[in-house]
């Protein structure tokens, strides 16, 4: 797990740390462990991604402190700890509070400030994504004008053949005659 940044918040119960894992109350070992790791993929600072590296960097941080404090309070995460280590981790958590630069931040701030970030990541997607259609609708406009450009020297060969034919049989005629 990534060390976490001094000016960055701490989760403060289990409910916002399974909200900011995109988990119900009643998520399952299992299931925090996959969301956990898919929430990684997503938003690792170094992976590629349409989302924005400070963003990612932002969620990232925020996605493994969720994780470790579901560690330090979920025993089916934890494995086989020592109940001195549990009871340890538990006096701890009791005195850690959630932090901002240094300020308290409540669960619901907590959960505001992942829902903007959420949806910046997806206007950013969306940004990309309007600008690969207008790309592509470029590109289409001009095949298409290259294909029309293709059907007029066409037309125009055409109708330069059909003259020389035309001009052929006039000598071709004029010959025959003389005869």
């Amino acid at each position: 797990m990534a060390k976490q940044s001094s000016t960055w918040y701490k989760c403060t119960s289990k409910k916002e740390a399974l909200m900011t894992l995109g988990l119900g109350l009643n998520a399952s070992a299992e299931s925090i462990k996959r969301a956990y790791k898919n929430l990684c993929k997503k938003y690792h600072p170094d992976a590629k991604s349409d989302i924005d590296v400070k963003l990612r960097k932002a969620m990232f941080l925020r996605i493994n402190d969720a994780y470790d404090y579901l560690i330090e309070h979920t025993p089916e995460l934890r494995g086989g700890q020592s109940s001195s280590k549990k009871a340890k981790q538990a006096a701890e958590a009791e005195n850690r509070g959630p932090k901002v630069y240094g300020s308290k931040v409540s669960a619901k701030d907590s959960a505001e400030k992942m829902k903007k970030l959420s949806q910046r990541a997806d206007e950013q997607k969306r940004a990309l994504l309007e600008k690969e259609m207008a790309k592509s609708r470029e590109k289409a406009n001009q095949i298409k004008s290259a294909e029309r450009a293709a059907e007029i020297i066409s037309d125009m060969m055409r109708s330069q053949h059909q003259d020389q034919l035309r001009k052929l049989q006039q000598i071709n005629d004029r010959a025959n005659k003389k005869k």
